[in-house]
């Protein structure tokens, strides 16, 4: 199945009526459906949490396209990851 995985551990920053952010962990797996019920907007705010820099990117910084069986796909904590063990 294809995915975007998150390259880097930070936080999207958007202000409509009030600012929202969405936390994205490194690694994390997101369906292209579910990336657009998030409504990004571009270009998008993103603090990354080692440096504090605050910058504005594009979906396509923030997201690798991969494809993965669902067989080596888990779930911890409400996320979605790739599992690294060999079966």
């Amino acid at each position: 199945m294809k995915y975007c995985k998150v390259k880097e551990n930070g936080k999207v920053a958007y202000e409509n009526k009030c600012h929202i952010y969405w936390h994205l962990l490194k690694n994390e797996l997101y369906t292209e459906k579910e990336i657009k019920r998030l409504k990004l907007k571009e270009p998008m705010k993103w603090v990354n949490y080692k440096t504090g820099e605050h910058v504005k990117v594009k979906t396509e910084d923030l997201f690798q396209k991969v494809e993965i069986s669902n067989r080596k796909v888990y779930w911890m904590f409400g996320a979605r990851f790739e599992s690294t063990i060999e079966s």
